[in-house]
């Protein structure tokens, strides 16, 4: 891959099932494709995600890494701005759009 050897630490992927796939290849999978060709941290999504929810969460995640730099807490920022963000449905489920986002 391009990026392999360039120093990039971190990879944000906005799109649908960008972590989701066939894991025992490491190349059906983007975010695992991206891991072997040597980026450290990658953040995908599993499932398919709301273009509404993608914004809150990445902007979370942006704003907790330039604060603390800490990647682990940084996501856990966006996936807590999700939750509370998001609340519940119409019909008062609760809404797991909070899940779909993985490191």
């Amino acid at each position: 891959m391009a990026l392999a050897g360039k120093g990039v630490q971190l990879a944000i992927l906005s799109a649908c099932l960008t972590g989701a796939g066939n894991h025992s290849d490491a190349f059906a999978v983007l975010a695992s494709a991206l891991i072997v060709s040597g980026i450290p941290a990658v953040v995908a999504n599993q499932y398919p995600i709301p273009i509404k929810s993608i914004a809150p969460f990445v902007g979370s995640v942006y704003t907790s890494l330039a604060l603390e730099g800490d990647i682990d807490r940084a996501v856990a920022e966006g996936r807590a701005a999700l939750s509370i963000g998001i609340g519940s449905t119409t019909s008062g489920e609760a809404v797991v759009e909070w899940g779909i986002p993985t490191l």
